[in-house]
């Protein structure tokens, strides 16, 4: 039975590495976990949480993988600002910052 569980675990991490499912340094969801893949193996996948948890998950367990990275990625920020503030200057800032990001490889 164990052997059975290990089979299927080195079957799914071959599918997951040819499929190029997901990487190291991805981002993805599997199931409750979400976290930066640290590590694939042929056996396991080990995520990091956002609360720096390591989540080893055995790859034949996983069946749906949300990968909110791979070729595109997105963040989104909340920026408050006081009544009185000067919203295009706010505007012109972010955009330069948006252009020294898109600049920096």
């Amino acid at each position: 039975m164990a052997s059975q569980g290990l089979l299927k675990d080195l079957i799914g991490g071959l599918l997951i590495l040819r499929e190029d499912q997901f990487a190291a340094g991805d981002v993805i969801i599997v199931g409750n976990h979400a976290g930066l893949v640290e590590k694939v193996s042929l056996r396991v996948t080990k995520l990091r949480s956002l609360d720096g948890e390591l989540i080893t998950i055995p790859n034949g367990s996983i069946d749906v993988v949300r990968n909110l990275s791979s070729n595109w990625s997105q963040v989104n920020y909340v920026i408050d600002l006081s009544y009185g503030v000067d919203v295009n200057l706010v505007l012109a800032i972010m955009d330069a910052v948006t252009q020294d990001m898109h600049q920096d490889p």
